[in-house]
């Protein structure tokens, strides 16, 4: 199985690392169970007790439309992180069924996908989240990143990963994707005119993995 690296995101935006995505957390401040299960997600309670304070607060009948979607969300984080990812994407269906505009709900659906190994539709549900925007993008650009890599895009990944570092310089975990490539710099494309004009264009990178991603080497699962 793999075990190696996805970020997950709560309605506040926490993350689990798992085998290739980072979960992003949606959280809910509202008061009650709903804001207990919030923090839950967050600060990575006991994975049992915040399972069942999440369900507990999704059996309570007078959450808002909004609330009741992210509790679903925060929950899928905890199942994330739990190994449960059918459980996590079930519920993070759930949520978007609600809301569909709480963009870490979509980028959670996308961690989830990415641990089946369902690269292609986690690239789209991710794509989705930026597109509604979130908290903390830096997540999502990672999670975009191991999508892309799992897909074959390794340019693709590797801006991702750039960037994900570029918006939070302290997060090691895109760091640590970088150290993976070499970005060889080519020299500009000039073109000479016959009227001795001439234009310049900066040549294309090369870039090239030279090491593999966690996913594939048994990484250990980290949060």
């Amino acid at each position: 199985a793999m075990r190696a690296a996805f970020l997950g995101m709560v309605l506040s935006l926490g993350f689990a690392f798992t085998s290739v995505g980072a979960n992003a957390q949606v959280i809910v401040i509202g008061g009650g169970l709903a804001e207990d299960c919030y923090w839950a997600a967050e600060y990575r309670a006991d994975l049992t007790r915040g399972f069942n304070t999440c369900t507990r607060a999704l059996q309570i009948g007078n959450l808002s439309l909004r609330d009741r979607a992210a509790s679903y969300t925060n929950r899928a984080v905890i199942r994330i992180r739990a190994g449960d990812f059918d459980g996590a994407l079930a519920d993070t269906d759930r949520s978007i069924s609600l809301v569909n505009s709480i963009g870490e709900s979509h980028i959670n659906r996308g961690a989830a996908l990415l641990e089946l190994d369902r690269a292609q539709e986690a690239l789209v549900s991710i794509e989705v989240g930026l597109d509604i925007g979130i908290t903390r993008s830096y997540l999502a650009y990672y999670n975009r990143g191991a999508a892309k890599e799992k897909l074959g895009d390794v340019r693709g990944a590797y801006y991702d990963y750039r960037e994900s570092a570029d918006l939070r310089p302290d997060f090691a975990l895109a760091t640590d994707q970088l150290s993976r490539f070499r970005v060889i710099q080519q020299p500009a494309e000039i073109e000479i005119f016959g009227n001795g004009s001439f234009s310049s264009r900066a040549g294309d990178d090369q870039i090239a993995l030279i090491a593999p991603p966690p996913w594939e080497t048994g990484a250990n699962r980290a949060e």
